[in-house]
């Protein structure tokens, strides 16, 4: 079979020629209006405060900014023009609107600008009579290694980078003096309550329901130790704390936990 790939039917049909076009730039020079915007950072800003006022050094702004670098990158210059008076009148028939923003869009789209600079509302007139080009935030996160030693790969090397963000006298306070303190706090402020409580129903055992009796054990306050200072030591690690409380005091212990762990974090 003969394969064919179109262009056009991938909705670029001369994304082919698209380095040769950058490459025609070079030493060109392309008239473009300067407009001013009233805020917003995407726009463009005069220290004059006009539209097509003052030298290039006077404004700023991203696309300003941004169209600078493009410039000075692609090679080619760029030339402050004023859109002419005359297509007043012809501006307002065909955009419903004559101030500077509406000209200059008309002015662009009739060839007598190359480019309009500035932050413009894109409404159906405009954007049927021009093309714009719409900037953004694109976030990249990047993680750089920055340690030049080479990692080992045996399981005692890996096990042990787990416990890198720390140095062992941090991790012996965290082990031995936060969590303890932390979750003995917590639990004598909830010892008596839903989390912890004094005792429990016990049911004996007995041959049919109706001979079953209830019986309550009494809980110390020491039988919850080994608990809470495991849930303590899981929401250390983990990030949360999954253990009722209700009283005043326990839920303060329980955010100087999670301030704790936010601490960790930073």
């Amino acid at each position: 079979f003969d394969r064919h790939y179109s262009y056009a039917t991938c909705g670029a049909a001369d994304i082919f020629t698209g380095t040769h076009r950058l490459e025609e730039l070079a030493g060109q020079t392309l008239n473009v209006a300067l407009l001013r915007n009233s805020g917003g950072w995407r726009g463009a800003y005069s220290a004059s405060g006009e539209h097509h006022e003052g030298p290039w050094s006077q404004w700023t702004g991203v696309i300003v900014d941004f169209l600078k670098e493009a410039a000075k990158e692609g090679g080619f210059n760029l030339r402050s023009v004023t859109p002419p008076d005359y297509l007043q009148q012809e501006t307002l028939e065909s955009l419903g609107s004559s101030n500077s923003f509406a000209q200059c869009v008309h002015s662009a789209a009739l060839g007598y600008l190359d480019m309009c600079i500035a932050s413009f509302t894109i409404n159906t007139d405009r954007a049927l009579a021009a093309d714009f080009v719409q900037m953004g935030v694109n976030e990249v996160y990047m993680i750089v290694n920055t340690d030049d030693t080479e990692g080992t790969n045996d399981f005692l090397g890996n096990v042990s980078k787990v416990f890198a963000p720390f140095l062992v006298e941090t991790w012996l306070f965290i082990l031995f003096f936060v969590i303890p303190i932390l979750g003995m706090l917590t639990l004598f402020h909830e010892f008596g309550n839903e989390a912890f409580p004094k005792a429990s129903d016990q049911v004996t055992d007995q041959q049919t329901p109706s001979d079953q009796k209830k019986s309550n054990i009494l809980l110390s306050l020491w039988s919850y130790v080994p608990d809470t200072l495991y849930n303590t030591l899981l929401a250390t690690l983990r990030g949360d704390y999954d253990v009722p409380v209700t009283t005043i005091g326990g839920k303060f212990n329980v955010l100087a936990i999670m301030f704790f762990i936010g601490t960790l974090t930073k």
